[in-house]
């Protein structure tokens, strides 16, 4: 972990407190497998290992590290002025034909231009290398208030399977050995699966999966679609339109990332409590905003757009239907649908009563007058009490672990932690989210969700990190005095 010394600079520290780099650096990220990022004073940003010795020369814009299972690998980022390409200048680039004057330069012949690297820290190989302009067409790059930006580019989007020892890198998938180096297995993968294969991409616009050696698992094919035409209990058709929809060579449909449970091919009216019948037609079509298959659960989620009444206003109503298109028995068309999590549980956030329905459609009411959008953690919520106080309800337990009128919790958890930021009195600290118990005292100004926190202390705003789960503050006892 980073540790800041007294006199601004950063240094390294194990996880409990142990310093082994001194502070010499003007300033230092959280490392993967004992290695870190760090800076200069010009904020040009390099790579050492735990006794500070470089491995990456402080010579980019940017470092990330990805962790891959055994050595990580870093994506860097180099700025430069590719002065030579005339045919990027800019020539009077403010001019407006509708404008009496231009305030804007005659001539820019800077041409910001980024290369990005990705290296593989075990062998020191490049894998992959991309030369791209730094300057989207709509940034005025010439003003002296442009910055240009670090997010890592789409060309380079990557996923990690630490715990499988795989990543995904722009389409190629890669195996992270035993040995420390990193192996290409397969090109073209988009996405993985549910269940943990790999979708590739074929030179004839079709899909197949991929196992996680990267080899064929099957002979089936899968086209894109757009749409599924299901038939209706009448024998009319109804289209639902989807981007995620996926046709295999047997004429089923799926929707991403689930290609284990297919689609029904048939829509029954469906009865509402009150006798009501709504035509099978009328909750498909453009009306549909939303299909999904709940994760460990034989259902699907359709979210249809509904007029309660001529004057009212739509409604997105939630519902279920299985692969045989049958509606889901115990399940009571309700709004209020919010979003879906990782594991099955989908939030009901919008409309009262509040609450999260599990994966078998079982519905718990949580006791709120307003709930965030987000968990905390299982079976962990954010919310409102029927007063207006902010606090954590265990929906498990049913009861809250934490309420507090003068405190307000944040509606997500930091990274990689069960550790949420409260905020009192304009102040921040960490609450510990399954038990409610606060592991600092709100004594900051502000805490990322990576553990940086920034605080005020002798004239100065010193930022350090935290241990997300004890609160320990990485960093000298004293902190030296702002300078001039």
């Amino acid at each position: 972990m980073p540790w800041l010394g007294h006199d601004g600079r950063y240094g390294l520290a194990t996880a409990d407190g142990k310093v082994v780099v001194a502070p010499r650096f003007a300033d230092a990220q959280p490392g993967i497998g004992g290695i870190a990022p760090v800076a200069d004073d010009a904020d040009h940003w390099g790579l050492v290992d735990a006794r500070g010795d470089t491995i990456l020369p402080r010579d980019y814009a940017r470092v990330v590290l990805v962790a891959t299972g055994h050595t990580p690998i870093a994506i860097a980022k180099q700025e430069y002025n590719a002065w030579w390409r005339f045919w990027d200048w800019q020539v009077l680039p403010e001019f407006n034909i509708l404008s009496t004057a231009s305030h804007g330069p005659w001539l820019v012949t800077e041409v910001p231009r980024a290369k990005w690297t990705v290296f593989d820290l075990g062998s020191g190989n490049t894998l992959l290398q991309r030369d791209l302009s730094d300057a989207p067409s709509y940034d005025s790059y010439w003003q002296d208030s442009w910055r240009p930006s670090r997010q890592i580019p789409n060309e380079l989007e990557y996923d990690s399977w630490p715990a499988d020892a795989r990543l995904r890198l722009g389409h190629t998938l890669y195996a992270a050995t035993a040995a420390g180096d990193i192996q290409a297995i397969a090109d073209d993968v988009i996405w993985r699966t549910r269940n943990g294969d790999f979708v590739q991409q074929r030179r004839d616009a079709t899909y197949r999966r991929l196992d996680i050696d990267g080899h064929p698992k099957d002979d089936h094919r899968y086209t894109a679609r757009s749409a599924v035409t299901l038939t209706t209990s009448q024998g009319a058709t109804a289209v639902i339109h989807n981007p995620q929809l996926f046709e295999d060579d047997q004429g089923r449909f799926f929707v991403a990332p689930d290609l284990s449970k297919p689609l029904p091919t048939r829509l029954a009216d469906y009865r509402f409590d009150d006798g009501r019948v709504l035509r099978a037609q009328d909750l498909a079509g453009p009306a549909s905003a939303i299909l999904a298959s709940v994760p460990n659960s034989p259902w699907f989620l359709m979210i249809s757009r509904l007029y309660p009444s001529d004057e009212a206003d739509p409604v997105a109503y939630a519902f279920f239907i299985d692969s045989e298109g049958r509606w889901a028995p115990d399940w009571h068309a309700r709004p209020g649908f919010t979003r879906m999590l990782s594991n099955g549980d989908m939030l009901f956030a919008w409309t009262e009563p509040y609450g999260v329905v599990q994966p078998d459609l079982s519905f718990t009411a949580l006791p709120m007058s307003r709930m965030a959008q987000y968990a905390l953690g299982p079976d962990r919520y954010a919310g409102r009490d029927a007063k207006g106080r902010h606090g954590i309800y265990d929906s498990a337990d049913g009861r809250w672990v934490f309420r507090a009128a003068d405190t307000e919790v944040a509606t997500t958890p930091l990274r990689w932690a069960q550790t949420a930021v409260y905020t009192r009195n304009h102040r921040r600290g960490l609450i510990d989210v399954q038990t409610g118990q606060a592991i600092t005292e709100a004594i900051y100004d502000w805490i990322d969700d990576d553990g940086r926190a920034t605080m005020s202390n002798n004239g100065c705003r010193h930022e350090f990190y935290l241990d997300p789960e004890t609160g320990r503050a990485y960093r000298d006892a004293e902190l030296a005095a702002c300078t001039e």
